[in-house]
């Protein structure tokens, strides 16, 4: 459903890989506080909470966060924030993971 609309990364058989192309592929993004996400879904069909932060990822009036890794567990993010803007860093879930703090 997807072949022609979507470049392929990988193909083997019946299997493809799409690359769902994006603003930046940083797992950092500046975006507006109020774009936050303020409950969790009820379901997968509640996308209504999560609207205002998937339309932040693409806005590119926002500036961009780029992250430089320092070692497989630590890096910096540069970006320039205005006031009302916050980061938003995307990380895989693990529940042996603690806050260091």
């Amino acid at each position: 459903m997807f072949e022609g609309l979507l470049p392929v990364l990988w193909r083997e058989g019946d299997d493809t890989i799409y690359e769902v192309p994006q603003r930046t592929d940083s797992l950092a993004h500046v975006i507006p506080a109020s774009a936050v996400v303020q409950r969790a879904p009820l379901h997968g069909l509640d996308v209504e909470p999560i609207r205002p932060f998937v339309a932040a990822l693409e806005d590119a009036s926002l500036p961009p966060a780029e992250i430089r890794w320092n070692s497989l567990s630590s890096g910096r993010i540069h970006t320039n924030l205005q006031p009302g803007q916050v980061v938003s860093v995307q990380i895989n879930y693990h529940p042996g993971w603690q806050r260091p703090w």
